[in-house]
């Protein structure tokens, strides 16, 4: 009974959609993709459905006397014939078409596990829709949200799969293409709603929506990753079926159309293993013309303006934008099942190394020392974006994991691990690069560093630095005051004692003292990174300056302003008593004078007595 039921359905189908499916379109032949399977693990394709249903199940012949199923002909389009134990799923392909980038993900475990897929999964009992599930299954695995309504503007078709050595179960998955406008700082990462639908225009239909990159996440079970040029994408490592029909969505998404279309496929036996196709059918249509779908409002969207004639909307695209380095060093720890450094660690350095060159500048240093450097990603950044050629990780906690999926960036630049504690670590590998050694370096070319410091790591390592005359730039955190001596005070100044005791540790190093011993002075600033990073987020950077050459000249020039003020100031104490100087003057003058004439008056008194 039940196979009666399905061969009848089967032919009633294949009648209704014989004619209005047109033949595949050699326009959307997938040969312009780079990286597709060769055509010998693709199978057979074939011109109607029927062709295909006669060719994957050559021993089935229907009796039209028996057929009494009653049907809806729009049903049998949207619901095609079925087999037993069907299982329904979702998957989403995500695109930014004004590029030309896709996002895809890496499959971590289960079903297609080391294989880049779309995102999707099986639609669970409590989802109300196809849409819904699909909706929430791109949450789970991108961390995109999605509004409702646009993901099922997004819908495609039914793809089914039937698998030669499964005679009973089949897969329908319902396909979704949701194209995407990447814009950074477009929302907090951790608000449900990260994805804003776009304001529309002529160029701009209800299936695109802004999302802020930074916020993309993975889960356990897979890591998304961007490919630049879908072009370029690796079609041998996906399902064989994608460099069917996914090369034939982005050929028409390339030139700005929404394709649907519904597709079977049958798989050789093997599973993933030997991944190809046995038979397949194809049958696509565009929808040109779905007012639904297109809002003609005209509000202006970024980079867009108005053409001459004032009617339509003309997007401008003058620069790809930029996908950085730091986007695709993330994507590679993903991509290696890398977990430490987290996203957070991960943004830290990158904020710790900029701030660095901004201060510095790129090609101030030959070697890097990362203190306490736990999963070395600080110094290998260091490696990546500054002139340095080697770094030594210090008491690392995890090692080799960063160095091995970024060796391809690195090239032969090296990173070291120490297994030693800071306080002869530290020393010891100081001793080595400044030395007299063959291969010395000079100690204004070493930069020590230490992210997320503890108060008495963040001490000692600017102290040993100072030691050895080399650069330190620190990121305290745990500031405490031991004793209580400054608690007061900053209490009463109205300045955390956090910052308090990074301002003071900052004195230090400004210190008249420091660095007299190897030569050098230190010039001292801080600087923030990002605070939605971490709220610890003060840079002590300590640049060291030798006391000889230029800053002696320098020091001479401030000994001669000193001079000339002091000066300055004895002139201006005179005037000020000038009057009490002139008074004791007289005073001088005349105690003198009235001797010398009491003395004469003396000698003559006796003459005016004889007379």
């Amino acid at each position: 009974r039940q196979m009666r039921f399905f061969l009848s359905a089967v032919l009633l189908a294949v009648d209704w959609v014989g004619g209005q499916y047109p033949k595949q379109s050699t326009a959307l032949s997938h040969m312009t993709f780079i990286k597709a399977l060769p055509p010998s693990r693709l199978g057979k394709s074939h011109p109607s459905l029927q062709s295909y249903l006669d060719a994957v199940y050559p021993d089935l012949v229907l009796d039209k006397k028996h057929d009494t199923t009653k049907r809806d002909d729009d049903d049998a389009v949207l619901r095609p014939p079925v087999r037993p134990k069907q299982k329904e799923f979702s998957l989403v392909v995500v695109t930014e078409s004004r590029y030309k980038r896709i996002l895809l993900g890496m499959k971590n475990r289960g079903f297609g596990k080391g294989f880049y897929n779309a995102f999707g999964g099986k639609i669970d009992p409590g989802d109300k829709s196809p849409a819904y599930g699909a909706m929430r299954e791109l949450k789970e695995e991108t961390n995109i949200n999605v509004p409702l309504d646009v993901i099922q503007r997004c819908y495609v078709g039914l793809l089914r799969f039937t698998f030669d050595d499964d005679d009973e179960g089949e897969m329908v998955v319902h396909l979704f293409h949701l194209d995407v406008i990447c814009n950074s700082n477009n929302t907090k990462c951790d608000d449900n709603n990260n994805a804003k639908k776009k304001k529309k225009t002529k160029k701009w239909d209800a299936r695109t929506i802004m999302i802020d990159p930074d916020c993309i996440r993975g889960c356990e079970e897979i890591s998304p990753e961007w490919y630049d040029d879908w072009a370029k994408i690796p079609l041998e490592q996906m399902f064989a079926d994608d460099s069917l029909w996914l090369t034939m969505l982005l050929t028409s998404a390339e030139k700005g159309e929404h394709l649907k279309f519904d597709g079977w496929f049958h798989f050789n036996s093997g599973g993933a293993e030997v991944n190809s196709v046995m038979h397949y059918h194809i049958a696509a249509r565009q929808n040109v013309n779905d007012s639904s779908l297109i809002e003609e409002k005209k509000e202006e969207i970024p980079k867009a303006e108005k053409s001459k004639n004032d009617k339509t909307y003309k997007l401008e695209v003058t620069n790809q934008p930029k996908f950085t380095l730091e986007k695709r060093l993330f994507h590679e720890l993903h991509a290696n099942d890398i977990h430490s450094p987290t996203i957070k660690e991960f943004k830290e350095c990158w904020g710790v190394v900029n701030s660095v060159r901004s201060h510095f500048g790129n090609k101030s240093f030959d070697a890097i020392i990362d203190v306490a450097g736990g999963h070395g990603a600080l110094a290998a950044l260091f490696l990546l974006l500054t002139s340095a050629t080697s770094a030594t990780v210090i008491d690392p906690a995890v090692v080799g994991g960063v160095q091995n999926a970024w060796r391809h960036f690195l090239g032969e630049k090296k990173l070291h691990y120490r297994y030693e504690c800071l306080r002869t670590g530290l020393r010891d590998e100081l001793s080595n690069l400044v030395g007299n050694g063959k291969h010395s370096v000079d100690p204004k070319r070493v930069l020590v560093v230490a992210c997320h410091a503890c108060q008495h790591l963040s001490d000692e390592t600017l102290q040993i630095s100072s030691l050895f005359g080399v650069n330190a730039a620190v990121l305290p955190c745990c500031q405490k005051d031991h004793d209580g001596s400054w608690k007061a005070a900053g209490k009463t100044m109205g300045i955390p004692i956090g910052q308090l005791m990074d301002i003071l540790t900052a004195g230090k190093m400004m210190s008249w003292t420091t660095g007299q011993n190897v030569g050098v002075k230190y010039q001292v600033k801080m600087k923030h990174i990002d605070e939605k990073i971490t709220p610890q987020n003060r840079l002590i950077l300590c640049k060291a300056v030798a006391l000889d050459g230029s800053d002696k000249i320098a020091k001479n020039r401030s000994n001669l302003k000193v001079d000339i003020a002091h000066k300055k100031l004895e002139r201006a104490y005179k005037r000020a008593h000038h009057h009490t100087d002139d008074d004791n003057m007289n005073l001088s003058l005349s105690l003198p004078s009235a001797i010398i004439g009491l003395c004469v008056g003396m000698l003559i008194s006796p003459l005016f007595r004889k007379r």
